[in-house]
């Protein structure tokens, strides 16, 4: 659809959310930061919609406490979960 605004949910502080703000800093895509699992879910259950992108691990837990807490939503929002150091075991978890 043109024109319309992508919303994307960064979790993480981390080198690859800065990325992923730097990235997405010149485009029309509307990007929330938050810094852990917990703000992310006091977020999600107000009603955001949109993308996520969790980092890998998080202060307060991992990308699998993220994926059981969106997949128990009425509108379950897309997860991507990114890593600066991803390896074989980690993309076959995801």
């Amino acid at each position: 659809m043109a024109g319309s605004t992508v919303n994307i949910l960064a979790v993480g502080s981390g080198p690859v959310i800065d990325d992923l703000l730097r990235i997405l800093s010149h485009s029309r895509w509307s990007v929330s930061r938050v810094g852990t699992l917990g703000q992310s879910t006091d977020r999600l259950k107000r009603g955001w919609r949109g993308v996520v992108v969790c980092e890998a691990a998080l202060p307060d837990g991992s990308w699998k406490d993220m994926l059981a807490h969106t997949a128990g939503l009425p509108w379950a929002p897309p997860l991507i979960v990114a890593a600066t150091h991803a390896d074989d075991a980690l993309w076959m978890e995801v």
